[in-house]
């Protein structure tokens, strides 16, 4: 099961939303079976990959053989001499293993001060790493590199591995011996290496948005409570960052403008795509662009439907958006989530009732004016199949969802 994460597309999601430059040389260090290597091939111009073990450096490959601007390299990257530097240098689930590799007196610290020697003076190091402080680790899972419970939270006491992860004030603390000054967070859930979402600290989930039952794959978990209520609290008190499963932590200047991202790589080809929330001139905004060529037309569509239900619920006031460069952009709308409104009334099922039926009533019901009768379409056979209700009334423009 683990190979088959290795092999995952939604891997890619680390750093599909990062605009590099095309013209970009590549450093990849630890680059195993190419997670994330035919992603940086088709972004930048050249990719340099080193990696210790020679049956993984297969696997990339004969996975990445069609890549013309991929050179893999075997070995321990300080023992492999090399006579550039890079635009980026990426250590996906790798910084952990500095203690297994790096000789010097603080292998961590060390590792980081290497890599700069490496790097162009605008360069960026991309760091994806497990939190040892990360939620899943209070409620029953594996530490991913030693497979004991708790071994990350006791701060590895008693575990002879030279492997470990950190909390975030750790991170900033290590950077900041290292001579890292300028560095970003990120927190891709429910975790780095298969994530679906990716927040910043300029867009932090609220209570109700990040309901992520997330199975670990790569060994059996014993739940302890209810990761979604808990979520909700920590997010209510500001305490996500500290929680957060892992990192992706961007060292060096980071203007992306980009503050969250959602992916939907699960669903059939034409309508997957990815929803982005950024910051360009002092405004935010939201873009939603396809991830594959067949969801292209989804994304059309967006505006054909937003003019045709635009007015259908008279008291729900609808954004209007364009397409630009085959994406659809909405301006972003700053309000209370209505999960997050819900959320102030867990503890009262009368009232949590009560302002559901108000809601409905209030945004959701259409005027009578506003039905036609209803009759079943092709599309409509597709989804639901061939029984539907007769003599009844829809309106004009619905949403199958």
């Amino acid at each position: 099961m683990i190979l088959s994460n290795n092999l995952s597309n939604i891997r890619e999601n680390i750093l599909e939303w990062y605009p590099l430059k095309k013209n970009a040389d590549v450093l990849e260090i630890g680059s195993g079976c190419g997670a994330v290597t035919g992603l940086l091939s088709r972004k930048a111009k050249h990719v340099t990959c080193i990696e210790l073990s020679e049956k993984r450096s297969i696997i990339n490959a004969y996975r990445n053989s069609g890549c013309t601007n991929v050179e893999i390299l075997i070995g321990n990257f300080q023992e492999i001499k090399i006579n550039k530097k890079f635009d980026y240098i990426t250590l996906i689930g790798v910084w952990e293993y500095s203690g297994m590799y790096v000789n010097d007196k603080n292998p961590y610290i060390g590792m980081l001060k290497k890599i700069k020697d490496y790097l162009k003076e605008d360069g960026k190091i991309f760091i994806a790493i497990e939190n040892k402080m990360g939620l899943k680790y209070w409620n029953g899972a594996a530490e991913d590199h030693t497979g004991n419970l708790y071994d990350g939270i006791n701060d590895y006491v008693n575990t002879n591995r030279k492997v470990r992860t950190f909390s975030r004030p750790e991170i900033e603390n290590i950077f900041k011996k290292a001579g890292i000054q300028e560095y970003k967070f990120y927190y891709p859930m429910p975790d780095y290496k298969l994530p679906e979402t990716v927040y910043s600290d300029s867009f932090l989930p609220v209570p109700g948005m990040e309901h992520n039952y997330a199975k670990d794959y790569s060994a059996s978990r014993i739940y302890q409570f209810n990761d979604a209520v808990i979520t909700d609290q920590i997010s209510e008190d500001k305490m996500f960052p500290y929680f957060a499963n892992s990192f992706l932590v961007v060292a060096g200047k980071d203007d992306t403008g980009m503050q969250y991202i959602k992916y939907n790589r699960c669903r059939k080809e034409e309508f997957r795509i990815k929803t982005e929330l950024c910051y360009k001139n002092n405004e935010k905004y939201v873009k939603k662009q396809a991830l594959d060529k067949q969801a292209e037309e989804h994304i059309l569509h967006m505006k054909e439907k937003e003019e045709k239900w635009n007015g259908s619920l008279p008291n729900l006031h609808c954004i209007k958006g364009y397409i630009e460069e085959g994406a659809y952009i909405t301006p972003f709308i700053e309000g209370e989530d209505l999960e997050a409104c819900f959320y102030k009334y867990r503890n009262d099922a009368e009232l949590f009732i009560q302002k559901f039926c108000y809601y409905v009533k209030e945004y959701l019901t259409p005027d009578e004016k506003s039905f036609v009768s209803f009759y079943p379409t092709e599309e409509f056979y597709s989804v639901f199949g061939k029984v539907y209700p007769e003599g009844q009334k829809t309106l004009a423009y619905t949403n199958t969802d």
